[in-house]
């Protein structure tokens, strides 16, 4: 059973750092399970939330290795993802 199954009928998931991680970086073990989550994020079928915290945590090492683009993939997927709220 894939992850995105229990979570169908779910009003609103929280995503932490590791699962934006294996996504912007497509993570060859985990992206396969979390990106099915994130298309049912974008098409409306999940809502979701993050947190400041997860924004900190996931830019610490692009600016640690002068890695620019990389923190404004990380912060382009926590706060232009459809249906994802990021909370305080």
């Amino acid at each position: 059973m894939a992850l995105i199954e229990p979570l169908r009928g779910a009003r609103v998931v929280h995503i932490d750092t590791a699962p934006i991680i294996y996504l912007i970086e497509e993570n060859p073990k985990y992206f396969g399970v979390i990106a099915p989550i994130v298309e049912a994020i974008d098409v409306g079928e999940l809502r979701a939330t993050s947190s400041f915290v997860t924004l900190i945590e996931v830019l610490v090492k692009p600016f640690e290795r002068g890695e620019s683009a990389l923190a404004e993939r990380y912060r382009d997927a926590l706060f232009r993802q459809r249906n994802l709220d990021v909370i305080e």
